[in-house]
């Protein structure tokens, strides 16, 4: 799914962020991207690669949606043409009801296990040729999905910086933020005796009234204007260095039912060990 930054932008690699070699020493495993088995256009190209494979791919989209998601900036430089099979029912955590959209990991690991996979008698119904007209059903060799921002490991349907991070994505005043900084710099201390006074603020806003508020709080904030992050390294680079920034910190606050907070939050507490807070849309106070 094509998501957060503008098709110009390109499709950014895996491995341009994350430590791939790293990764492999720790796993003892091989992992490969696309660039590694496949020659790829320039990432800003627009043009796709000389070659064309088509596959087979599930689709976690619920019962009552009939289409599955296309990524269709990144299919096109990757040069696939895909067809989509619907996972069964039983791979949904609430198989009884149509629009309910999150899958369990531990069946979908069963149902594409390569060498004895789940199998049910009709379970597997093409729900979109590609659009070159293939109909392929899903490989045991390679296995891939249209999305997976619903898929879940448990039975709840989702999803050492000496400074505290807040990240706003809401309509909610700068004062509800403020109020749980503080409660959180209070945390901070009962637990590891630390008193927190630096503050930095992340967030999407445009409007300089808002910044300046950040700047009477007397907190700090990455001004991707005046560092000229964009123009430097590109439109995917602006959220990247929020997020970076947002997992080193002690302490997190962030907005009720935001993904990007969710995730933050999580890196903060698990990673450091470190104090979170959420501020209800519309700044009421989250318990």
């Amino acid at each position: 799914m094509d998501l957060c930054v503008a098709p110009s932008a390109g499709p950014l690699p895996f491995g341009e962020i994350f430590d791939l070699d790293l990764l492999r020493r720790n796993l003892q495993k091989p992992l490969l991207e696309w660039s590694d088995v496949k020659f790829l256009p320039p990432r800003l190209s627009l043009d796709a690669p000389s070659s064309i494979e088509q596959f087979g791919c599930w689709s976690a989209r619920p019962p009552n949606q009939e289409e599955p998601i296309l990524a269709q900036n990144l299919l096109h430089y990757l040069g696939l043409d895909i067809s989509y099979t619907r996972l069964p029912e039983y791979i949904r955590q609430d198989p009884l009801l149509a629009a309910h959209a999150h899958i369990a990991l531990m069946p979908l690991a069963e149902k594409i296990y390569p060498l004895n996979p789940l199998i049910h008698p009709g379970d597997e119904v093409l729900m979109a040729p590609s659009p070159n007209g293939a109909k392929l059903s899903p490989s045991n060799h390679l296995s891939c999905f249209d999305f997976m921002y619903f898929a879940s490991v448990g039975r709840q349907p989702y999803e050492l910086a000496k400074f505290l991070v807040s990240g706003l994505e809401c309509l909610a005043p700068l004062s509800a933020y403020a109020r749980k900084i503080k409660e959180v710099q209070g945390a901070i201390f009962v637990k590891f005796g630390i008193k927190v006074t630096e503050v930095l603020m992340t967030s999407d806003e445009k409007d300089q009234a808002f910044w300046r508020g950040v700047h009477e709080e007397g907190w700090k904030y990455i001004d991707h204007s005046a560092e000229r992050t964009l123009d430097q390294h590109g439109e995917w680079y602006i959220p990247i260095l929020d997020i970076v920034a947002q997992s080193m910190g002690i302490g997190f606050v962030g907005s009720v039912d935001s993904t990007v907070s969710i995730v933050s939050a999580h890196r903060v507490e698990d990673w450091n060990q470190g104090i979170t807070r959420m501020v209800n849309w519309g700044g009421r106070d989250a318990p």
